[in-house]
């Protein structure tokens, strides 16, 4: 009995353990160093948060060198005529004057401060690139720089030797015009004593705007002197038209950026007196007798109480007769016909 008994223990305690055997997991490719499913899921937890850092780290830096205000080198010297040039890289310095160039640290503008053809604060201090001149004879032939501001060619034109401005070409312009910031920066007074000139509009309505007179303007070495302009305040872009490219044979390239202005003799061309023919001096006379008539009509209708009105109407004559003066002298300098004066 104990050794049948025996017996049969040990055919079930070798059948319970084959049986564990049985449903023991086996991991035929774990590595002995496995460090199981809970250290898996902790080790892609830890990375993620380490990029997660590093993302926000490399962010604030950016932020950071945005923010900081930009600088960059300016250099500038004076050339053989005087002029002030101004480059961001010393490779555009002349070799004979990189010794005397100036270095200057100037704070970046904003993008949103770059030059753009609808700002109305946009005024070059420089022309974009250096003028060419090339001699031929006594005449010369100037090539000048040029933007593009639409479909329009734009130049940075100089007045009175000290205001840069842009300007958009137009050679068949009758009148030349100037923004009013231009004419504000200047310092040059526009009030009740500044003569007027009508001037026809795109919507075919007349306005009367106000009639300044610069010394000088130049394009480059290209120089024109008593360049008369309407004053306009609703524009950015000055406009300079025939008065002023009538001194020159103009050849345009839009491709090649260039605006190419040949001196002509002037005084010798047939019907030309004073680099203008027979209907600018007509214009210019009529102009300032029709301001005159229009002034005394305005005095007619004013109640001779409204002593203030008749002041401002005397100051406003008083510059009118003025300009008709000078005019009387230009012409009389440039041997205009009598005849053209009227």
């Amino acid at each position: 009995m104990p050794s049948s008994f025996t017996a049969s223990f040990m055919r079930r305690q070798t059948t319970l353990r084959s049986s564990a055997r049985r449903s023991r997991p086996i991991h035929l490719l774990a590595p002995r160093d496995d460090p199981g499913p809970v250290e898996n899921d902790s080790s892609r937890l830890g990375g993620l948060i380490m990029c997660l850092a590093r993302f926000v780290w490399l962010l604030l830096l950016a932020v950071c060198l945005l923010a900081a205000p930009a600088r960059a080198d300016v250099y500038q010297w004076v050339d053989a005529r005087g002029r002030l040039n101004m480059t961001d890289s010393l490779s555009q310095v002349p070799p004979a004057y990189r010794a005397a160039a100036q270095r200057s640290q100037q704070k970046s503008k904003p993008e949103t401060d770059a030059p753009r053809w609808n700002s109305v604060e946009t005024q070059p201090q420089v022309p974009a690139a250096p003028v060419t001149i090339q001699k031929s004879g006594e005449l010369r032939k100037h090539v000048i720089p040029v933007e593009r501001a639409g479909t329009r060619l734009t130049v940075a034109a100089r007045l009175n030797g000290t205001q840069y401005a842009w300007f958009k070409v137009d050679t068949g312009a009758e009148v030349n015009m100037v923004p009013r910031s231009v004419v504000d920066q200047m310092g040059i007074p526009i009030d009740a004593s500044t003569p007027t000139m009508i001037v026809v509009g795109i919507s075919g309505q007349p306005m009367e705007l106000p009639l300044i007179t610069f010394d000088e303007v130049r394009l480059g070495e290209a120089q024109v002197k008593d360049v008369d302009m309407v004053v306009n305040d609703r524009s950015s872009y000055g406009l300079l038209g025939m008065t002023f490219f009538n001194h020159f044979k103009v050849h345009t390239d839009p491709i090649g950026g260039k605006l190419v202005l040949e001196e002509i003799d002037l005084e010798g061309a047939e019907g030309v007196h004073g680099g203008f023919g027979e209907s600018y001096w007509r214009r210019e006379f009529r102009n300032l007798h029709a301001q005159l008539a229009r002034i005394e009509e305005e005095r007619k209708s004013l109640p001779g109480t409204h002593v203030t009105w008749h002041e401002q109407l005397d100051l406003k004559q008083a510059a009118v007769r003025k300009r008709l003066n000078d005019l009387h002298k230009r012409a009389a300098r440039h041997s205009v016909p009598q005849t053209w004066r009227d």
